[in-house]
This record gives structure tokens, sequence and C-alpha cells, in this order.
């Protein structure tokens, strides 16, 4: 049941299934961009929020301001998700309007 949590422009960390939420929380708090963690997590926000499946553009791993792929959303299973503010949230506005004509 879609609990409303991700709205259009919300930020989110993507956690495989393998690794706790919680390690990877813990690994971000302490902000090293040279963790490997980094090569495992994606950053990025979400554009659709269906019952089963939250749509999500992702950062790239080797620049962390520019988009993965240009082409499309990538739908994720919610329970991969964690709430995580990791860019400014004039920096997503932009790539909202850019890329989906929104202003939010």
């Amino acid at each position: 049941m879609n609990d409303n949590i991700y709205t259009m422009g919300t930020q989110v960390v993507y956690v495989p299934s393998y690794i706790s939420k919680k390690f990877v929380l813990d690994k971000l708090n302490l902000n090293d961009p040279q963790d490997e963690i980094y090569k495992t997590i994606q950053l990025g926000f979400v554009t659709e929020d269906r019952d089963d499946i939250v749509f999500c553009r992702f950062f790239s791993n080797i620049n962390k301001d520019e988009l993965r792929t240009t082409s499309c959303s990538e739908g994720c299973d919610r329970d991969n998700l964690m709430l995580y503010n990791h860019h400014s949230q004039k920096d997503i506005n932009q790539f909202l309007k850019e890329y989906y004509n929104v202003e939010n």
C-alpha cells in the first residue's frame, strides 16, 4: 500500500536488499565520499510513486552532480529506498524542471 512519503522530488538513497539500511545510514552519516558504500548505493530522487513501484532518477557514481541516465526513470521496490537528502533541493527542482517541465 502506498504510504505517500515518496512524492515527486523527494530525495532518496537506493539500498540493495543484501545490505542493511542501518549500516548504510551509519556510513552516510560519516560523510566520506571515498567510502566503498557509494559504489553500492544509488543517490537519487523520486519522479513518480505508484502503489508497488517508486520511479526514481539516480545520479552518476562518477560525477555526483550528473544524472546516471537522461532518458528515463527507474522503477524501484519501495523496500529498497530510504529518505536521505544528499543534494540541495534547489538542484533537484532544477532537474525536475529540465526533464519533466515541473515547477516543484
